[in-house]
């Protein structure tokens, strides 16, 4: 990442902060979102004595925003052009590394990719670099942030120049794993999102924003708790998956079953960092309410670009998704999953041969 392009970056980012005193932020339902959002509050505060109302988003929450006075700031999400249109007059701030979005020069956004820097950097990294300068003694957090979010292969100088500084033993064969003291706090956050969805979210946003070193985080014993029985559920699922997956080539199909719908992403993404499945595309499943479908789909290893896949049969069937090349979360109408998982199939093999 060009220094020069985070000191630009960092600049307008204060200026639009001095500008506005109200901030409704946002972030992602991940670790690396609620990472970012923990880094960019304490940052901001130590800065400027702002009014800062934080909530967790996801795709499927785009259109039930509620749209109050002040400025938004947007972390780890890439937002539609219907959504960004009505607040840029407002104040808008998004930091962010999925594909890039149109019309950002009309507000202040930070993605390294416009810089032509597409080398996986996960946002909390991202933040951390923003605001180095307030946050620089939780660069331990910032890493959390990037292994939770399978970036720490790509960022290996700023995971191993961390981990050093700290004493941190990472696994010989796998470094950047999530079997490292990084992986193990991050697998703790994850736990209460995955348990407690939104609530469980802003909880670890909480328990961050107080936090002040990584073996503080991983000795909560509340967060223990319910990690230990995230844990046994995320087993049993694994379990099933194996046997009861539908296999069409090298896309596996598998719907998690509605009381278990909260660990489909988590469920997602272990299978798309295990080894047996390198090489091979993950859809997983769950139902959203009555009539929609949500699949969060991982392909580690393959030659493909699954935000663009997704992107192009949305426009054809309608819904909501997007996210990286090789993960990528798609929301539906319940009427066209067949349609959705015959065009997700044809496109795939398409582009790979």
């Amino acid at each position: 990442m060009i220094q020069g392009n985070i000191e630009k970056s960092r600049k307008k980012i204060i200026e639009f902060l001095g500008k506005h005193q109200k901030i409704s932020l946002f972030y992602h339902l991940d670790c690396d979102g609620i990472v970012s959002a923990a880094l960019a509050i304490k940052g901001i505060k130590t800065l400027f004595s702002s009014d800062i109302e934080s909530e967790p988003i996801n795709y499927e929450d785009f259109d039930q925003i509620n749209f109050k006075e002040g400025a938004y700031m947007f972390l780890d999400v890439s937002l539609p052009a219907r959504v960004y249109s009505q607040l840029m007059n407002k104040g808008l701030c998004i930091i962010d590394h999925h594909a890039l979005i149109e019309n950002s020069s009309q507000f202040v956004y930070v993605n390294p990719k416009m810089w032509g820097d597409y080398t996986y950097t996960p946002a909390s990294l991202i933040t951390y670099l923003l605001f180095e300068n307030e946050v620089r003694e939780y660069d331990w957090m910032a890493a959390v942030g990037v292994v939770s979010d399978a970036g720490g292969k790509s960022q290996a100088s700023f995971i191993r120049k961390t981990a050093e500084k700290y004493g941190i033993k990472l696994n010989e064969d796998d470094p950047f794993s999530m079997r490292s003291r990084f992986g193990e706090a991050a697998n703790m956050i994850n736990s209460l999102t995955v348990e407690y969805n939104k609530e469980g979210a802003k909880k670890a946003l909480a328990v961050l924003l107080k936090t002040k070193t990584i073996d503080e985080l991983i000795n909560n014993e509340e967060i223990k708790r319910v990690y230990e029985k995230v844990n046994g559920r995320i087993e049993r699922l694994l379990q099933d998956f194996d046997k009861k997956s539908e296999v069409n080539g090298d896309i596996f199909f598998f719907d998690v079953p509605k009381k278990y719908s909260k660990y489909s992403s988590t469920i997602a993404t272990i299978l798309g960092l295990d080894p047996r499945y390198f090489g091979k595309v993950i859809v997983i499943g769950k139902d959203i309410g009555d009539d929609s479908k949500r699949f969060n789909i991982r392909a580690n290893g393959v030659n493909v670009n699954l935000n663009d896949i997704v992107k192009r049969i949305i426009s054809e069937i309608g819904g909501e998704g997007g996210g990286h090349d090789k993960a990528v979360g798609a929301v539906i109408n319940k009427e066209y999953e067949e349609t959705f998982r015959r065009r997700l199939s044809e496109l795939i093999q398409s582009r790979r041969s």
